[in-house]
């Protein structure tokens, strides 16, 4: 009996433990919601994950639920104009206006070179001249001459490898648009970055050359963006391509979460939950369900605009995939 006593504390122990890592402020029962998108979740609770793993589920009894403060709540459906949603973050320009120097520098020794090409050559061409012509000009400071002008024009090909050779390392980070731009002398799109003007963005969208700007922590402070080009990494725990936009740095900080809304809306029915319920992990958003008093299952949802809650709470309309 002891024994029983003892395994049970530590089956106890162990789903407490779960609960306190996994569990989101709020839990949402699927039973007797009116919108489509719940009805689906219960037609598929129990498929795997969107990332073709199990469907993770918890089984925590009642009395559990309350000593933790678990809270139940219905997903209820609300219609509203939808904003078809992109995040990114903003990016610090450091590394961008180094890249800048490192370029100019790369070009002003190449430059320089070039000059010393010019310049050898040019001697080279006159005591050519003079020896051919029978001058009083020995053959030896002809061949000096020859060998000045060969090792110029050697370190003028160094120095265009060491700048071919940046070039590729900068475009692995920043991709072939920010470089061609970086290289224009005039700052070309970057210039307003590197006045501080402007910050840029990593956004996993790039169909639309212009759209607004919000920021995922305070989304009434809206500003305008344009799309700058494609950049070479992927969205960070999602492995969704991203484009680098550009928007004014005013209100826009190192590491800030954006999310990014095209112009085109679509008025559709979604679930509105309060925004402590989602949890983040390997950058998917989720959500647990009720399946039943005891279980839960975990629910991957892709979130929309933030809207009115009712009382303290922020929510968000959202859809489960």
């Amino acid at each position: 009996m002891k024994r029983r006593m003892m395994y049970l504390i530590l089956f106890v122990q162990t789903v407490v433990i779960a609960i306190l890592i996994f569990r989101p402020v709020y839990f949402f029962s699927d039973q007797g919601s009116q919108s489509e998108t719940v009805a689906k979740a219960q037609d598929t609770q129990r498929k795997s994950d969107h990332d073709g793993a199990e469907a993770l589920q918890l089984h925590i009894p009642l009395a559990m639920q309350k000593a933790s403060d678990i809270k139940v709540e219905r997903l209820s459906a609300a219609e509203a104009s939808m904003e078809a949603v992109a995040w990114g973050v903003v990016l610090a320009s450091s590394g961008l206006t180094e890249a800048r120097m490192k370029l100019d520098q790369a070009q002003q020794e190449i430059v320089q070179a070039g000059l010393l090409v010019d310049r050898a050559q040019q001697e080279f061409d006159r005591l050519s001249l003079l020896w051919r012509e029978g001058a009083n000009i020995a053959k030896k400071a002809v061949d000096q001459a020859q060998h000045d002008l060969d090792e110029a024009q050697q370190k003028r090909k160094a120095a265009r490898s060491a700048r071919d050779t940046l070039r590729d390392v900068i475009r692995a980070e920043w991709g072939n648009d920010l470089v061609l731009a970086l290289e224009d002398a005039k700052g070309g799109t970057l210039s307003s970055v590197m006045t501080g003007e402007s910050r840029l963005l990593l956004i996993a969208e790039g169909r639309f050359n212009e759209a607004t700007v919000a920021l995922a922590e305070q989304p009434d402070i809206k500003m305008s963006a344009r799309r700058l080009g494609v950049a070479p990494q992927a969205e960070p725990g999602t492995g969704k391509a991203t484009w680098f936009w550009l928007a004014p740095s005013k209100q826009l900080r190192t590491g800030q979460r954006v999310r990014l809304i095209p112009a085109g809306l679509k008025h559709s029915g979604k679930v509105r939950v309060p925004e402590s319920a989602v949890v983040w992990q390997a950058g998917q958003s989720w959500i647990f369900v009720q399946i039943d008093e005891d279980d839960f299952q975990r629910k991957a949802v892709q979130l929309g605009a933030p809207v009115g809650g009712g009382g303290s709470w922020r929510a968000r309309l959202l859809w489960i995939v």
